[in-house]
């Protein structure tokens, strides 16, 4: 599972709970909405980093 695929379900999970407990609340939807958008930045980021095994040499040649 790479970094980044952890980060986008764990975002989505944390949204879809957003959505049930604020669908009101204009504070927290904005609070929502900023957070959003610092984890996709952090996605695109991290975008290539793996958690478990290492990349092989090839692949960090094209790095």
């Amino acid at each position: 599972m790479t970094l980044t695929r952890f980060l986008e379900e764990a975002l989505n999970k944390r949204i879809a709970e957003g959505r049930d407990t604020c669908a009101g609340s204009p504070e927290l939807r904005a609070e929502i909405e900023e957070r959003d958008r610092l984890m996709e930045a952090l996605l695109k980021r991290t975008a290539r980093f793996q958690i478990g095994t290492h990349p092989s040499r090839e692949e960090m040649n094209v790095r």
